[in-house]
């Protein structure tokens, strides 16, 4: 018995040498690890993909020592398949059961006869005991949300038997999806894999049977460039949601100029606006006219810490429309505008103050351009003094802006 452990101990050694964190061969006293990788959507064993055919021979090599020395040397083979959390769940669990079948299928045609009776086979569907524990050793951003979402919420929500929310929903729509993509770049190529596990003779130390095999976290993260030919089905209503603000800018509030605003955001941090403003205060007795009307359509790229954390939120450039039409006049030489009309870049911070509140600072500048005529009122008529044209660089755009954020998990984390 003593030889038989020696013998897999030393070749558990000479595996562990070549092992890389693309798939690692690991040896815990009576126990051989292999974790065999996939590129995404794909269930095809690939020999050249992260030196699976390396690490596959090298395994072999050692079943095929541990069996001549003894039939009984190797008491179970367990294979356990999972894929990352992407695409529909029917989609995953059939994916893993692929990947669990190409795996025992490889090793039925290159391993002992006798071991064949001695496989187990399981599928997981979506990994996520394996990507709880990768969160866990991170310093990801949001870490302790993200973990408290995979621990206690279930993967699908029931009301009355309908689904009304899940797990991947709630993980997609934290602080805009940024979670999520950092898991998707780091953690989602770790959990495309098969874990073929190997008991020995001796004490296990290391598994019970139906105990869930994890993919541990890898020292370097492969990110897959290559086009995947197959198929990838996406839920990508459980990762986007719909964003948006409604706005008013408080200088124009303070000027009695009413106005209001929209804001939608369209995902990578880019935002389209769409305001309007509106005042038409007068009085004729005293020759007293604040008249104001007009809309501003305004593009945005936000950017920063903020940003990547939360949508409409952090710093911002956008490139913006204006046009209006006015007339001001105040006991003296009045102006009355035909159309105004204005082009500009802005740039800003949203600046989060409440759970549901920011408060947005910008300034922009660019052009504005128009006709407007002079006139002075007298007690019976205005007397229209002469016609002018507008051609104005500079400063187009001020405000402080208060901004009600809308829509489901768009709110701040205080």
């Amino acid at each position: 018995m003593r030889i038989h452990s020696l013998k897999v101990l030393l070749w558990a050694g000479m595996l562990s040498l070549c092992g890389t964190a693309a798939a690692r061969v690991q040896a815990q006293n009576d126990t051989l690890d292999l974790r065999i990788y996939y590129r995404q959507g794909d269930a095809r064993l690939d020999e050249d993909y992260r030196q699976n055919g390396a690490h596959l021979s090298s395994v072999l090599d050692a079943l095929r020592r541990l069996a001549d020395g003894s039939p009984d040397a190797v008491r179970r083979l367990e294979i356990v398949s999972g894929a990352s959390p992407e695409g529909r769940a029917d989609f995953n669990l059939h994916l893993s059961r692929r990947r669990t079948n190409a795996l025992g299928d490889y090793l039925r045609t290159r391993m002992p006869h006798s071991l064949f009776s001695r496989m187990d086979t399981r599928s997981l569907g979506v990994d996520w005991d394996g990507l709880e524990r990768l969160v866990e050793q991170s310093d990801m951003p949001h870490r302790d949300t993200v973990l408290h979402i995979l621990r206690h919420t279930p993967e699908w929500v029931l009301t009355n038997g309908v689904v009304t929310d899940s797990r991947k929903r709630q993980l997609g729509m934290l602080a805009g999806g940024s979670p999520w993509r950092y898991m998707e770049r780091r953690f989602f190529p770790s959990l495309r894999c098969s874990h073929l596990r190997v008991y020995t003779d001796g004490p296990l130390q290391t598994a019970t049977d139906g105990a869930a095999i994890p993919c541990p976290v890898q020292d370097t993260i492969y990110i897959e460039r290559e086009c995947v030919r197959t198929l990838v089905e996406r839920d990508t209503s459980y990762v986007y949601s719909l964003y948006m603000a409604v706005k008013t800018n408080l200088l124009y509030d303070a000027l009695l100029v009413p106005n209001l605003a929209l804001e939608f955001y369209l995902g990578n941090r880019w935002s389209l606006s769409g305001g309007w403003m509106y005042a038409w205060w007068k009085n004729d007795t005293r020759h007293r006219y604040w008249r104001i009307y007009g809309g501003e359509l305004e593009l945005r790229r936000y950017f920063g810490r903020k940003a990547e954390e939360k949508p409409l939120t952090g710093h911002h450039l956008g490139i913006y429309l204006q046009g209006l039409t006015y007339d001001f006049e105040w006991g003296g030489e009045g102006y009355l505008s035909h159309w105004t009309y204005g082009a500009g870049i802005s740039y800003g911070y949203s600046l989060p103050v409440a759970r549901r509140f920011n408060l947005d600072f910008g300034l922009g500048v660019g052009y504005l351009g128009g006709t407007y005529d002079t006139y002075i009122p007298t007690e019976t008529c205005y007397a229209w003094q002469r016609r002018s044209r507008r051609h104005w660089f500079g400063p187009t755009k001020a405000e402080i802006t208060l901004v009600w954020l809308l829509g489901r998990n768009n709110y701040n984390i205080t």
